[in-house]
């Protein structure tokens, strides 16, 4: 797509929902939002609760079932999970790691904790009793030691995802 909005024959329909997303409005009801990056949110309407299976879970209510696979088992770890989901034979298998990658490489780790302390900090201070910053930080250490990209291509989606997990809590997060 070169130009938005843009509605396809199929009745698909693309545009623009603000600086940072895209979005895309299905006829079945089905709404995709995504960053062009790294994050994609689904929006599925209430008529679909149960009758969904994939990546994105079950929608069924049951947090255990989330991981069922095509063949119909529920797998226990989230890398064997993906595996199952894919399409291309030629796509190779996601890998389980066995430590952190932070583990790996102590300069990155000082990096990765100087850029994701940033969650901890003033900015998102007003969210912090809302939205615990530990489980983000952790999992930001994580993607910034395992990121092969520049900087603020991964660490912008991760403090996007926390500024949205506030704002889903009613805190609104200045941290652009």
């Amino acid at each position: 797509i070169t130009r938005v909005p843009k509605l396809f024959s199929n009745g698909i329909s693309v545009q623009v929902a603000s600086s940072l997303w895209l979005t895309a409005s299905l006829p079945n009801g089905v709404g995709v939002w995504w960053d062009g990056k790294s994050r994609a949110y689904f929006d599925v309407p209430g008529s679909f609760k149960g009758k969904v299976k994939g990546l994105c879970g079950t929608f069924s209510g049951n947090q255990f079932d989330d991981f069922l696979t095509p063949d119909g088992d529920i797998e226990d770890c989230p890398t064997g999970f993906a595996n199952k989901w894919k399409t291309d034979d030629f796509c190779l298998d996601a890998v389980m790691h066995d430590t952190h990658p932070c583990d790996v490489n102590a300069q990155a780790r000082k990096k990765a904790e100087d850029h994701c302390s940033v969650l901890k900090g003033d900015i998102f201070k007003n969210c912090h009793f809302q939205v615990s910053p530990e489980k983000a930080y952790q999992d930001c250490l994580f993607d910034m030691c395992s990121c092969d990209l520049s900087h603020p291509n991964c660490l912008c989606p991760i403090l996007g995802h926390y500024g949205d997990m506030c704002v889903e809590k009613g805190v609104q997060v200045d941290w652009r």
